[in-house]
């Protein structure tokens, strides 16, 4: 009997690894298109894609079908999925008015509803943002009333079709660090959390603790290092973060979804970035994997 009961628990902790599917952004391919950014990221491996607006802005009169249906006929050809699909330029709020108030940038906003609704055609459920930079010489109580307006739209709008909208932070934006997201959520029905490896520790947090303390509100995570003197944005294995520690707080909260793999400091060899790693990150899990069955037998 005893030895059934461990059997099972084996079974089920090595399951959850496979539950955790990596994902490649396709921010940093500059200059190609999206469908052969596709197809390159399947070819090393990645079970899914991270679409990042930019690529497939539609041509005049061109619908969103017309634009999905070359993407999903690459995604269908190559058995890969989209993870998320990320906007993160632009700002949800403008300004300052002469008054020194913001107000929802209103054209920003149609553009991420735009991408809320490609991500429907493409079976996708998750749309990650940023909340912009934050405005100069602003009054500080407009600020948020914009940003939560703002919020509050697009994520009733993408609710409609299916898909859940996370907020990312990080330093720089309006929203800096876990404290200042912690905020937002209770005002803003469904918002999650877009959850940055490196901007959590450029904000001086452990993304450990983060990821316990809001694991009921983490939509998506992107992987990403920082290095000595806060040289962010590298690949993992390359910089200071605990990776095993934080593959292990996954599994501890029960985390099941994608991981995006951050590329963004790589626009120089975004090929050779992918697969440097895929192979660290599949190699780690794996490694994972082995220790967990040790650990439980």
């Amino acid at each position: 009997m005893l030895l059934e009961w461990k059997l099972t628990l084996i079974k089920m902790d090595t399951n959850w690894m496979d539950l955790i599917r990596l994902a490649c952004s396709s921010g940093v391919y500059k200059g190609i298109p999206l469908t052969d950014i596709i197809r390159r990221i399947a070819e090393v491996g990645y079970a899914a894609v991270e679409i990042r607006a930019g690529h497939e802005e539609p041509a005049m009169g061109e619908s969103i079908a017309d634009v999905a249906k070359p993407l999903k006929d690459t995604l269908a050809r190559h058995n890969i999925s989209v993870a998320n699909i990320a906007v993160t330029s632009g700002n949800l709020c403008n300004g300052p008015t002469p008054d020194g108030d913001i107000l929802v940038n209103r054209e920003h906003i149609e553009r991420i509803k735009y991408y809320a609704r490609l991500a429907r055609e493409l079976d996708c459920s998750s749309l990650t943002i940023s909340p912009g930079r934050i405005p100069q010489k602003t009054n500080d109580g407009s600020r948020p009333s914009c940003l939560i307006a703002g919020l509050a739209e697009i994520t009733k709008f993408a609710r409609g079709f299916g898909v859940t909208v996370g907020v990312a932070y990080g330093p720089g934006l309006i929203l800096q660090n876990a404290t200042d997201v912690q905020a937002i959520f209770p005002k803003v029905r469904g918002l999650k959390l877009a959850f940055n490896t490196a901007n959590s520790h450029l904000a001086c947090e452990t993304p450990c603790v983060v990821a316990t303390e809001l694991k009921h509100h983490i939509r998506h995570i992107h992987l990403a290092d920082v290095g000595c003197g806060n040289r962010a944005y590298l690949l993992p294995g390359e910089g200071e973060i605990e990776w095993i520690s934080f593959f292990r707080t996954l599994h501890w909260i029960g985390y099941r979804g994608f991981v995006t793999v951050d590329l963004s400091s790589y626009a120089d060899m975004p090929d050779l970035a992918a697969k440097r790693a895929f192979y660290y990150l599949s190699n780690l899990l794996n490694s994972f994997k082995r220790s967990m069955g040790k650990e439980i037998a």
